[in-house]
């Protein structure tokens, strides 16, 4: 490991904890006391932000000298390979359908409590989007075994298994 792997595990655990702290009703709160009327650009200004920080953060880590960890069998490429891809295209569609409607509603809104959805995907799993991503980012670590794609796949994985509880605390609000 070398100074570029510790900096960017200080870039994902700096990414993990900005976007904890940005999405804490409290702070969300003390935000808009301070903006008042432009709290409204609140959340579509924290997604640009995350969006481009998150795009940084992966620009750098596959910019960076690799140190490779393992070589991978074929078979095992090629399977994830196919699950990594078939991830990836659930995670753009769902992504796209987000955008669309992101785009579309208001620029605030104000605590409409919305129904419970047990049917789809979540009729089995809580969290279908985060098993997705799981199955996504340890394909592409198993497909590309650098060192820096552990360490993303690492603190993805721990910030999202311990985040997990706590969005649903506030969720039940």
């Amino acid at each position: 490991m070398n100074l570029s792997h510790v900096l960017l595990i200080l870039f994902w655990v700096g990414f993990c904890a900005l976007h904890s702290i940005f999405a804490a009703i409290p702070v969300k709160q003390w935000i808009k006391s301070k903006l008042k009327d432009n709290y409204r650009f609140y959340r579509k200004s924290y997604v640009v932000f995350a969006l481009a920080t998150f795009a940084a953060i992966v620009w750098y880590q596959f910019n960076m000298n690799q140190m490779v960890l393992f070589e991978a069998p074929l078979f095992l490429k090629i399977i994830t390979g196919i699950t990594g891809s078939i991830a990836a295209i659930i995670i753009v569609l769902y992504i796209l359908r987000y955008f669309r409607s992101f785009l579309n509603e208001p620029l605030a809104t104000v605590g409409e409590a919305k129904p419970l959805v047990t049917s789809g995907a979540y009729k089995y799993v809580r969290h279908p989007l985060y098993i997705v991503t799981f199955v996504f980012i340890w394909s592409a670590f198993v497909f590309l075994p650098w060192l820096s794609s552990l360490i993303c796949v690492v603190i993805v994985t721990t910030y999202t298994i311990l985040a997990i509880p706590l969005e649903e605390k506030k969720l039940v609000m």
